[in-house]
């Protein structure tokens, strides 16, 4: 299954916040004033036959300035990229850094969306918006303004000189399932074949302490 098809049953399913690419307010799935609704994804088609559409998650990190607001900016760049529609957003999560000593906790999120960008033509424009609020690659690990990561594209398994997918280290990053979970906990990853929710359970299982309520954005 697709990711865009976990994240719509997910959404049926539940009362599961998701963000309007039309409009900055959240609202919950289902409520007539915000609802996505099933022709958008035919509409990007009809604009665009010659193009298949992917899912895909987008992860958001960021630790310094106004991090709330870089997301909720760079999650408006990304909806009015070309054939792209935001379907959901996770909750907004408080994390402690990883890497150097003294930086601040990290925010944390997460989007699905649906493109017709191709991975790497996707990767262009993430670093654009990344430029536009003031990221500089440097130190590793190092504290930043945003970070906009690919996560997954469906199924697809690449790994390449510039993107590999599924990301490498998402299996191993609590701040990066939990907000899967929010969005498509029974999302399988292509290689070892466990779903958002089973790896968070595993986490928590082998003593990794679960993360504060989120929040939207």
């Amino acid at each position: 299954m697709s990711i865009s098809n976990h994240v719509r049953v997910h959404m049926e399913n539940s009362q599961h916040t998701a963000f309007d690419a039309g409009d900055s307010r959240m609202f919950v799935h289902g409520n007539d004033q915000g609802h996505i609704h099933s022709n958008d994804h035919a509409e990007i088609h009809s604009a665009h036959p010659d193009n298949e559409c992917s899912g895909v998650f987008i992860a958001f990190g960021g630790n310094i300035g106004d991090v709330r607001s870089h997301f909720e900016q760079a999650r408006r760049e990304i909806s009015e990229l070309e054939g792209t529609l935001v379907l959901t957003s996770s909750r907004l999560y408080r994390t402690p850094a990883i890497g150097p000593a003294g930086q601040p906790d990290y925010l944390n999120a997460a989007i699905a969306i649906e493109t017709i960008l191709s991975p790497l033509e996707l990767l262009d424009e993430l670093q654009r918006i990344e430029k536009l609020y003031g990221r500089e690659r440097g130190l590793r690990w190092g504290p930043r303004t945003l970070d906009l990561d690919i996560i997954a594209i469906d199924s697809n398994i690449i790994d390449s000189e510039r993107l590999t997918v599924p990301h490498p280290h998402m299996l191993d990053r609590q701040f990066v399932i939990r907000p899967l979970c929010d969005m498509a906990p029974r999302w399988q990853h292509p290689q070892s074949g466990e779903t958002a929710a089973d790896r968070l359970e595993c986490m928590i299982t082998a003593g990794e302490t679960p993360l504060p309520e989120g929040e939207t954005w």
